[in-house]
């Protein structure tokens, strides 16, 4: 599965139009975490886990900044105009049934898991040095994040919010798995849907075309009389 996972990077990184792609992919997603989390923040009724919230919030829009700025980049390296301008504006994911340690809990292993993607994508990344440097940049960031939250949820098990914690963590990685399933599947749909449509072209699209223009070559021109009155005018004129 490893294997899989950085052969799929190295094939969607690979390309200089669907790395401009992900990184603003990556930075709508940062964007959107940094409103979420600066929401929580603003409910929670914990003044050292809303200063820690807040810290990360502040991170999440940064990084939200260097992933455009280098998809900024890397459009005028192609001679491109710059999207930034034109983007739409981040969407709140607000996950608003979750209490503080659900929360912590699913910032954790979404810190965790992110981190795990950034160092693959910092390897991959080996042969464009100032990409992968802002990853670098951002898996400080991401290593803070998931260090401080589990510290947070560590003491909460020593209040004895073990079981709470445990079914909290255990439902964000089933979601997380599922999920990451689901991004496969849309890719092997995707991928295959246009080896389909390529088949069908030269299957018989391109037969069709040439039989119909060999049939054409084949046919016999007839020429049309001219009207009666020009071929008088022209005998008359001869």
């Amino acid at each position: 599965m490893e294997s899989f996972r950085r052969a799929l990077a190295r094939f969607v990184w690979s390309s200089r139009r669907r790395k401009i792609r992900k990184l603003r992919q990556f930075a709508r997603t940062e964007s959107d975490g940094g409103l979420d989390i600066a929401r929580v923040a603003e409910r929670t009724r914990n003044p050292d886990l809303r200063e820690s919230l807040l810290s990360h919030a502040r991170d999440e829009v940064l990084h939200a900044r260097l992933f455009r700025t280098r998809a900024s980049e890397l459009e005028g390296e192609a001679g491109g105009a710059s999207q930034a301008t034109g983007e739409a504006p981040p969407r709140p994911l607000f996950v608003g049934d979750l209490d503080d340690v659900e929360y912590v809990a699913f910032l954790c292993v979404s810190e965790g898991k992110g981190a795990e993607h950034f160092r693959l994508l910092r390897e991959v990344l080996a042969e464009d040095p100032r990409t992968r440097g802002v990853f670098e940049r951002i898996l400080a960031d991401e290593d803070r994040h998931e260090r401080y939250t589990e510290e947070l949820l560590a003491r909460w098990r020593a209040e004895g919010r073990e079981t709470e914690i445990r079914r909290a963590i255990g439902r964000m990685r089933r979601n997380r798995r599922w999920l990451g399933v689901l991004r496969v599947l849309r890719f092997v749909s995707s991928a295959m849907g246009r080896t389909i449509l390529l088949v069908l072209y030269f299957t018989f699209l391109v037969p069709f075309a040439l039989l119909s223009r060999r049939a054409l070559a084949r046919r016999p021109i007839v020429r049309a009389a001219p009207p009666a009155d020009l071929a008088d005018a022209r005998r008359q004129w001869a």
